[in-house]
């Protein structure tokens, strides 16, 4: 089927969370019924003029949320779920978080969010003015599948000076998060790769591994398994011990020597 998903280039929202919205409303409102076959990336991409990673992306946000699944070799399809109570807990859960924004906490331990105070805000909007000038017309061109060159260039030059680390521009790749650029790691590895991920983990992770079809093996946490997660892990918040990555280091320069 095809889709004409209004997109507002000039819209503050992502074009991967705008065409991800539409199709979740479209899913909700039953205008888009349980079974039907969405569009492959490629070919929703070329009818909307956008890089297939901006439709990969929004796809991968429905599968991690159920609105749809994927099976293999055949494509992603609306999945079987009660339809008809999902706005009412729409609209609950909105409620619920609307309470919960105007409550304040003295400290705030809720992951993923940024001390405001530490913030160097006048830095950055510095930066956005300058990238403005300078990048103007760049930035409403067709987007690089990869990521705007010049980030990566930067990206890379950063890497070198700080970890040492030699790459190029063309071995970066920018995406619009951890899960959406794990999903394409997935599809690189191909389907015959199994995984063992750490138990209790992100459980995102886990979702996404299983919506590829892929095998999991449960690693349980406990004392001397080495985890790479180095400043916080999920959802238990340990951090990687510093004699620990000591000895990763002398593991690693065993195996590469």
């Amino acid at each position: 089927m095809d889709f004409t998903i209004p997109l507002q280039l000039q819209s503050n929202t992502p074009i991967y969370l705008q065409i991800y919205e539409y199709i979740k409303a479209e899913i909700i409102q039953g205008t888009i019924s349980v079974g039907t076959r969405l569009p492959s990336h490629r070919n929703l991409a070329s009818q909307l003029n956008i890089s297939r990673i901006t439709v990969e992306s929004a796809y991968q946000q429905l599968l991690a949320e159920g609105y749809v699944e994927s099976k293999p070799k055949r494509g992603i399809f609306v999945a079987n779920f009660d339809i008809d109570v999902i706005p009412n807990k729409k609209r609950n859960a909105a409620k619920k978080t609307s309470n919960l924004i105007d409550e304040k906490f003295e400290y705030d331990c809720s992951q993923g969010l940024i001390d405001q105070n530490k913030f160097p805000i006048t830095n950055w909007k510095r930066a956005l003015q300058e990238s403005i000038l300078t990048y103007e017309n760049a930035l409403f061109a067709k987007e690089d599948p990869q990521g705007e060159f010049a980030l990566r260039e930067h990206i890379s030059t950063y890497l070198y000076h700080s970890r040492g680390v030699h790459s190029s521009p063309d071995q970066i790749v920018i995406g619009a998060g951890t899960q959406p650029l794990l999903w394409l790691l997935l599809q690189l590895l191909g389907p015959t790769k199994e995984y063992g991920i750490e138990n209790p983990g992100f459980h995102r992770i886990h979702a996404i591994i299983k919506s590829c079809d892929r095998q999991i093996h449960p690693i349980p946490l406990k004392k001397g398994l080495i985890f790479l997660a180095y400043t916080i892990q999920m959802p238990m918040s340990h951090t990687l011990h510093h004699h620990t990555n000591f000895h990763l280091g002398l593991l690693c320069l065993y195996l590469e020597g």
